[in-house]
């Protein structure tokens, strides 16, 4: 089995990149769920994080089982998690009132 080296610099622009990938997943979704529910846009830093966290988890699990489409599970993740947050956000909100 013939391995190619991988330099540094390019696994550190690869974990940038889905740094930047989760977190702007995370915010964007967050953001639009807290504006369809109309609560107000808020924890756009938790929803980033959120984003980034569930994207580079899944992304590794996935990477550890060799099943098709890691991507697709890993932006699914970091769009439900923030989406979660909204509306687990909604439903005290509402239950406030």
């Amino acid at each position: 089995m013939i391995m190619f080296p991988i330099s540094l610099e390019v696994v550190i622009v690869g974990l940038a990149e889905f740094v930047v990938i989760g977190t702007l997943i995370g915010i964007l979704t967050g953001s639009l769920v807290s504006l369809i529910l109309k609560i107000g846009v808020r924890g756009i830093a938790k929803d980033g994080l959120l984003g980034l966290t569930g994207f580079l988890i899944t992304l590794s699990v996935w990477s550890l089982v060799p099943l098709p489409y890691p991507f697709i599970a890993a932006t699914t993740v970091a769009a439900a998690l923030p989406a979660s947050h909204q509306f687990f956000r909604f439903e005290r909100l509402k239950s406030e009132q």
